[in-house]
């Protein structure tokens, strides 16, 4: 794991096939002068050939297409109501959110680390997290996670940022199961697409805040947080019984100019933390120190300053989406 646990209508046609019997009478004929009946009939007799083989076939098959063209039909007028009713639902959720932006604008300036965001653009960006959702109802899971990660990206303010959204089946453990990670140095987050649909949001933001986490540090102290990355990476590759790695100068000056790029930062300097967040990321950087990853030491990971952090702030979106101003439980 990387830096973070979240972590059926049938169509019955008959045709009718029958022998009709078609009668016809000849009059009483005179014989010696003696009137006497003698009917003379002629007998006709209509059948029906039999059908070829090709005709019952093409009946049969006839019958297979109407009967899965109906249960198509219906399968769509299912899915059609569903997707009615889905959306639906997200509407009456979020007009139920606008009623509450003073609770929604503050949650999202504690969850994006992010004190200028004035009430109009909480709401915009609420309007926002609403076509996402609809994505959930109208897409697949797999573009549910992408709109997730795109608006989770963007509100962090990492929209032009290279780091990417790779799909990845988490691993189980005696610690539980792995459902997302972020690794600065890969450019990457990792989510399990196998997460319950409800859990994406919480889980994205998790890791999205690590990402924030990084950038913080980076920019704070990147010689500490390059000693402090490069100690815990040699000690849990040394538990997979990888030995002889070092980050010496070559590999470290690649990897500060991967997150440069990443980032499209031209310099790491502390004037991209805001004021207020100095005493925040001096606390990461101690907290990057004694990191452990969950395989190796659970409890020393779970408790850790940045994963309480990031539990936090994933915490706060599920309980906006599904919590207290919706009637939720949390």
């Amino acid at each position: 794991m990387l830096e973070g646990v979240t972590n059926n209508i049938s169509v019955n046609k008959q045709n009718p096939y029958w022998n009709m019997g078609i009668k016809s009478s000849i009059p009483t004929q005179a014989i010696t002068g003696t009137l006497e009946r003698q009917p003379k009939t002629d007998n006709i007799e209509l059948t029906k050939k039999p059908m070829s083989k090709q005709t019952k076939t093409l009946l049969t098959l006839g019958g297979i297409a109407t009967a899965v063209v109906g249960a198509v039909l219906a399968v769509k007028g299912y899915r059609s109501h569903q997707i009615s009713k889905g959306l639906e639902q997200i509407e009456q959720k979020f007009l139920k959110l606008q009623e509450n932006i003073p609770e929604v604008q503050k949650t999202f300036k504690d969850v994006f680390l992010r004190g200028d965001i004035t009430e109009k653009e909480a709401l915009e960006m609420l309007n926002r997290y609403k076509e996402v959702e609809k994505v959930g109802v109208t897409g697949t899971k797999e573009e549910y996670i992408q709109a997730v990660f795109d608006e989770a990206k963007r509100n962090f303010g990492f929209k032009d940022s290279k780091f990417e959204l790779r799909l990845v089946n988490g691993q189980v453990s005696k610690n539980g199961k792995t459902e997302g990670g972020a690794a600065t140095i890969c450019n990457r987050i990792e989510i399990d697409p196998r997460a319950k649909m409800e859990k994406i949001q919480g889980i994205m933001h998790h890791e999205m805040r690590h990402i924030k986490q990084h950038y913080y540090e980076i920019n704070y102290d990147i010689d500490k947080y390059m000693d402090a990355l490069s100690k815990r990476t040699v000690g849990s590759l040394k538990s997979l019984g990888i030995e002889n790695i070092e980050f010496d100068d070559v590999v470290r000056k690649h990897l500060l100019n991967e997150i440069k790029e990443t980032f499209n930062l031209a310099v790491f300097s502390r004037n991209n933390i805001p004021k207020e967040h100095i005493n925040y990321t001096k606390q990461l950087l101690e907290a990057e120190k004694t990191y452990a990853d969950a395989h190796i030491d659970f409890n020393t990971y779970y408790n850790n300053f940045k994963e309480v952090d990031a539990r936090h702030a994933g915490g706060l979106i599920d309980k906006l989406f599904q919590g207290a101003i919706l009637g939720g439980n949390k």
